[in-house]
């Protein structure tokens, strides 16, 4: 079933770029001890599903990234002048205890805030690693029960999607993950006035 328009791209970045990207984040010193250090909690105090990873990708890589993603852009007839392209690595919080529910990201309202009108997931792993369940689940609602879809979670593969009202995405693991899961995640935005 196919919930809702999206697309995946395999091999957008190549194994050893993969691999360059998972040591760095693996090295960054905002994982070591990732949870204790209270990386993965927000300004309230409460635990957040994602944290970003605080190391600079490396220029050769940067510059493939944003190649990349300015051909979706054109390819999605969403190009713009007045829209750019964001992008870092983050991890996900390893625990059952704070899952990312169903949530859709719409455009409409979150544009406001920065959010932009396409993102792009790039998943970052080891072939080494199983990642069985570790992928973005799709739903047809913000209902945990109405799971329609799982994009796998393959090292190199990009998720790429238009957030609407329903896009609805999350991540539910139905154990703990036994390894760090990081991504590159980007958005095309709007450009700040000034």
């Amino acid at each position: 079933m196919i919930p809702w328009e999206h697309y995946y791209i395999d091999n957008f970045l190549t194994q050893e770029h993969v691999e360059r990207l998972y040591r760095l984040c693996d090295g960054s010193d905002t994982i070591k001890n990732n949870i204790d250090n209270g990386m993965f909690l927000n300004s309230g105090g409460q635990y957040q599903n994602t944290a970003p990873v605080h190391a600079p990708l490396p220029g050769d890589i940067s510059d493939i990234v944003q190649t990349q993603l300015d051909e979706i852009s054109q390819t999605l007839g969403m190009a713009s002048s007045n829209f750019v392209w964001g992008y870092s690595m983050n991890a996900t919080y390893p625990k059952l205890d704070v899952q990312l529910m169903p949530h859709n990201d719409d455009f409409a309202e979150l544009g406001k805030y920065g959010a932009g009108k396409i993102k792009v997931l790039v998943y970052l792993g080891r072939n080494d690693i199983s990642y069985k369940n570790w992928g973005t689940k799709l739903y047809t609602s913000t209902l945990p029960e109405d799971f329609a879809k799982e994009v796998k979670f393959v090292p190199g593969r990009a998720f790429i999607f238009k957030p609407v009202a329903n896009t609805y995405h999350g991540t539910q693991f139905n154990k703990e993950l036994q390894g760090p899961r990081y991504m590159l995640g980007a958005e095309y935005m709007e450009k700040k006035n000034g």
